[in-house]
């Protein structure tokens, strides 16, 4: 195991980006959702207007709904953008922490089972592989949640990615929907 200070800063700053690009994750993820419960409230609100006339309702809850769609669709990119960002941060972790050593189990100072201080982790290229593994493409997806899998394979930001897909679908027949139902 190298002591080299330079390596140990790149660690940190490595776990430090990684972290922030969690937690942008979670930001981003948590304000599109809520512009999107936003918006549904205020299509309702508008469909729910009787002193409305009916050509400017069914305007304002197609501009609605096309602003629904926009944001979901929003939503979805700039999750799978920053997913990308999320698993380079955690590669060049990893990549700083395997160049340290530790990866290696280090003996125990009682003699028993080694210590692991992180599981045994081989690196792997930057690129392609690396973008495929931070998002499942969209067919995969899609088909996801109709698959018996196991539990890691369908993650938290794979539900928020086809929750946007799915929003977004839901703004489209919403918008149409009340559209009609607005112009009779």
């Amino acid at each position: 195991m190298e002591n080299n200070p330079k390596l140990l800063k790149l660690l940190e700053l490595a776990s430090q980006q990684w972290r922030q690009h969690l937690e942008n994750l979670w930001q981003e993820e948590k304000h599109y959702t809520w512009w999107i419960y936003i918006i549904f409230i205020g299509l309702f609100y508008i469909n729910s207007i009787n002193q409305l006339d009916k050509p400017y309702k069914t305007v304002l809850i197609a501009l609605g709904s096309l602003f629904g769609v926009f944001v979901s669709v929003m939503g979805y990119v700039v999750v799978r953008r920053e997913s990308v960002f999320f698993h380079e941060a955690y590669e060049t972790y990893k990549r700083t922490a395997i160049v340290l050593g530790l990866n290696q189990p280090i003996p125990s100072p009682n003699f028993y089972k080694p210590i692991k201080l992180m599981e045994l982790q081989r690196m792997r290229e930057f690129g392609d592989e690396l973008k495929e593994k931070a998002n499942k493409p969209l067919k995969k997806l899609l088909a996801s949640p109709f698959k018996k899998q196991k539990r890691k394979d369908f993650s938290i930001r794979d539900c928020f990615q086809l929750g946007f897909i799915v929003v977004a679908l839901l703004f489209i027949v919403f918008g149409i929907l009340l559209g009609i139902v607005s112009s009779k």
